[in-house]
């Protein structure tokens, strides 16, 4: 039986929301009544979508203020090398253009014709805008803060490794002040070597050790989210 995690006030044919202070549960009818936290906990596990228990936590309700300022959202570059689909650059420029980061750079993709990807919906002036670089030194010369992304795997990293929640915090103090360059590899080996020497540190996002690479446009939207 499915279990939805939606937004307040939103819901589907024979679904009833739960508030949850700034997230609602969606329940089937059947799990009516439970109204605490922890009854929503019992309702969800017995629905058969134990997974969700984990996110069924009072929230803290969203705030203004935690949105980035406009001089922040200025000083990142998205910076992405050697991709060799330009789908995936697409939806990555979809992805800046979703949460508001504007500036993006490319270094030495493998198709010159990235510009008309599809996947790119409501950002095509953010691509038609992208830089072209034909090496990454060029391409993070002005940012006093550069920053790879590695699922890491069983390449010994000779940088430090910061989870995301970590290093996000830390991108944000600096993106006050400094110019910020955040780092995608290739779709097929991430970051080189080479590239990572460009670097002051990693990012890394939290995934299953079974399965660690990330889509390249589902990884730029879950490091600017």
């Amino acid at each position: 039986m499915p279990t939805g995690l939606f937004q307040a006030g939103i819901h589907g044919p024979g679904w009833h929301i739960l508030p949850e202070n700034s997230l609602c549960y969606g329940l089937p009818p059947t799990q009516l009544g439970a109204t605490s936290n922890a009854r929503n906990r019992a309702a969800i596990l017995s629905s058969g979508a134990p997974w969700l228990a984990s996110c069924c936590r009072l929230e803290t309700p969203f705030r203004k203020k935690e949105l980035c300022s406009k001089r922040q959202f200025d000083g990142l570059r998205v910076v992405l090398v050697n991709t060799r689909n330009p789908l995936n650059i697409g939806a990555a420029a979809r992805a800046m253009s979703n949460f508001g980061f504007l500036h993006l750079r490319v270094v030495n993709p493998f198709e010159l014709a990235f510009r008309e990807a599809r996947s790119a919906v409501g950002a095509a002036p953010l691509l038609a805008q992208a830089e072209e670089f034909k090496s990454l030194a060029e391409a993070v010369a002005d940012c006093s803060l550069v920053v790879g992304t590695s699922a890491v795997g069983r390449r010994g990293p000779q940088h430090l490794v910061r989870d995301l929640r970590q290093g996000g915090r830390m991108i944000r103090k600096r993106l006050g002040r400094d110019r910020v360059a955040l780092l995608f590899g290739s779709e097929k080996r991430g970051l080189s070597n080479d590239d990572l020497s460009h670097c002051h540190w990693l990012l890394r996002i939290p995934t299953r050790e079974e399965h660690r690479s990330m889509n390249l446009g589902q990884a730029v939207a879950v490091c600017l989210y």
